[in-house]
């Protein structure tokens, strides 16, 4: 039969205190890593002891101190605002002296885990601190700074699964943090933002300022005089798989209901100016790309080739066209099929990509791979068109399917 402790976190500074956080250290097991499909250990990357949720107990509940409502608000954006959220207690960390995680991005455990909560408990130390980076952007959380000289309180940061981050070794004492996997849960409840809440975000996160940028960008008559389709790279990962089988999810309708960030802002931003997104996949590996709605099971390929039956099944063929571009047709390359020209406001990228399996029948069978990334499209009207569609947007007038949204509509996010 195994022994128990109990820990008082509020006592820590004290001598008791001390060997508490000792023998829980010695308790826990090496804490491994994930790198691509495997499971490791390696102390060169990652020196820190961990406990799995199984083998502890904690007085301390993150959905009854209210810091979820603080992560719907501060986090989502958009129609995610209202979701449900589960925080799932996943593990506890200790990080002793010299304890430290290089940089990783966190693998999301299931298609609607949008997302990381750490809990850092007032046990005396330096260093430890967690940085975090998007892109161009970093941000430092020092809890240790935060807690220093209270035993009353908890240091808590909430971040999205795609946000790259490292610990920082610990000079001294000991770094506790229990961590929580965040999802979307629509069993639970969605209490409303307060009225009169401003909850200060990054401006690429703020559908409101996107909007406002937006607005600006299509009332320039030099930006697609004639109209034409826009395009965005996402900027969050989502949880898709390396190989789609049928049977799978599909993709846009899974990544749909639970955009994150910038990409639900963006999208709710769209939305309200009446610009219709859609969320398209683009293959990556053909001649011309192609742009889908829905991701197609080739199967058995044999005399007809694999453009061919995902142009039957509704795929375009795209170009890439500049700002301000020339939005004349184009013709595919032996096939006779119009390219859709597409103006990238964000680059497309890999962030989300997939890929599909299909048995090619030529003189031998073989197996060939489709792979697409995910992306956001508009249309935009010509220019004498959308500024009246603006200006019915800035009077709060709806214009049916397509059009203008008055401001503070609730609707989930489609995937097509």
């Amino acid at each position: 039969m195994s022994a128990c402790s109990f820990v008082d976190f509020a006592q820590s500074a004290s001598p008791e205190g001390q060997r508490s956080l000792q023998e829980l250290e010695a308790a826990c097991e090496a804490a491994p890593f994930g790198r691509k499909q495997e499971t490791i250990i390696d102390e060169t990357y990652r020196k820190a002891g961990k406990m799995d949720s199984r083998n502890f107990m904690t007085r301390f509940h993150a959905e009854q101190t209210g810091i979820v409502d603080m992560i719907r608000t501060g986090l989502l954006t958009g129609s995610s605002e209202e979701e449900g959220i589960s925080a799932q207690l996943y593990k506890l960390n200790v990080y002793g002296k010299g304890a430290f995680f290089k940089p990783h991005v966190d693998t999301p455990h299931s298609q609607k885990m949008f997302g990381s909560l750490v809990i850092v408990f007032p046990t005396p130390h330096e260093g430890g601190q967690l940085i975090l980076r998007k892109e161009n952007s970093e941000w430092t959380f020092d809890a240790a700074r935060l807690l220093s000289g209270s035993a009353d309180r908890i240091a808590y940061v909430a971040f999205f699964s795609d946000v790259e981050h490292e610990v920082l070794p610990v000079l001294s004492g000991h770094r506790v943090t229990i961590t929580y996997n965040l999802y979307f849960d629509n069993a639970q409840s969605r209490p409303k933002v307060p009225k009169g809440l401003a909850v200060t975000q990054p401006l690429h996160a703020s559908s409101g300022a996107i909007k406002e940028s937006l607005r600006a960008f299509l009332r320039s008559p030099k930006i697609l005089p004639d109209g034409g389709t826009i395009g965005f790279g996402l900027r969050h990962v989502y949880a898709l798989p390396t190989v789609w089988d049928d049977g799978d999810p599909e993709p846009l309708r899974a990544i749909g209901q639970g955009l994150k960030g910038s990409d639900a802002a963006l999208y709710r931003a769209c939305k309200e100016l009446g610009l219709a997104p859609r969320l398209r996949l683009i293959t990556e590996n053909f001649d011309d790309p192609i742009m889908l709605d829905h991701i197609n099971c080739l199967g058995h390929v044999g005399e007809e080739d694999e453009t061919a039956i995902l142009l039957d099944a509704g795929g375009v063929f795209i170009k890439d066209a500049e700002f301000p571009g020339d939005d004349e047709n184009d013709e595919g390359e032996g096939v006779g099929h119009r390219k859709l020209p597409v103006h990238w406001v964000t680059e497309l990228n890999g962030l989300n990509r997939t890929s599909q399996a299909y048995l090619s029948y030529g003189n031998e069978a073989s197996m060939g791979y489709m792979y697409v990334f995910v992306c956001l499209i508009a249309d935009v009207g010509k220019h004498s068109d959308r500024i009246v569609g603006l200006s019915m947007v800035d009077e709060g007038v709806a214009e049916g399917e397509g059009g203008a949204q008055p401001s503070g509509t609730n609707e989930a996010v489609p995937g097509a």
